[in-house]
């Protein structure tokens, strides 16, 4: 995003993001936005006519450029980074990567998930700007796994879909694992038990 001081439109969704950030969609005013943009509240309703209509603009411009941006990026380097090791190992640290990058943007993050689920828009960038680039690249790690026989052949679209559910599924469900530190004996207990599960199913043993 440009620095504050620049584009009139940009410098209050800069601001707004930053407000949104600390006190919640719910609980930040355009007054507070103004603000911490250094303009006139009035000046907010020159370019948004309402808070819905600010959170929409930062939340479509997000989708486009922030995030994808920083967890498609950081997802590459986290996976150019394990490349070659033991896939419990590499499990492991994509999910604490993939965790850290989550912490660190929390708040932005649950407010694009909320607001996604209710606007046909917001939902397709999501889609096509995050959902889909990550599914690319684990379904390109997975291919490359299977030809290095690290794990049995399967339907690489299916499996890296399942990945995603249980990740975020994991985030929904079990909100203490991003609340707590990195290196938290609780996180590294269920990070464990995911990668167990992901690699070796829930079967007793081998089929027949």
């Amino acid at each position: 995003m440009a620095k504050k001081g620049g584009d009139k439109e940009m410098q209050i969704l800069e601001a707004a993001v930053r407000v949104f950030e600390e006190k919640g969609f719910n609980g930040a005013t355009t007054r507070e936005i103004a603000r911490e943009a250094g303009v006139a509240e009035g000046t907010i309703f020159n370019y948004f006519p309402s808070k819905k209509d600010i959170l929409k603009q930062i939340l479509s411009k997000v989708i486009e450029t922030f995030v994808p941006e920083l967890a498609i990026r950081s997802l590459e380097q986290a996976l150019i980074e394990s490349k070659g090791k033991d896939p419990e190992e590499i499990l492991r640290f994509v999910l604490h990567n993939r965790l850290k990058f989550v912490r660190q943007n929390i708040t932005l993050l649950k407010i694009i998930m909320l607001e996604a689920r209710f606007d046909p828009a917001l939902r397709e960038v999501y889609n096509k700007k995050i959902y889909q680039s990550v599914r690319k690249l684990l379904e390109q790690y997975i291919e490359e796994a299977i030809a290095a026989g690290f794990i049995r052949p399967l339907d690489v679209s299916v499996a890296a879909t399942c990945f995603m559910g249980m990740f975020f599924g994991l985030l929904f469900f079990e909100p203490a694992i991003y609340a707590q530190g990195d290196a938290d004996e609780y996180t590294n207990g269920i990070i464990n038990k995911v990668v167990d599960i992901m690699l070796h199913g829930a079967g007793r043993g081998e089929r027949s």
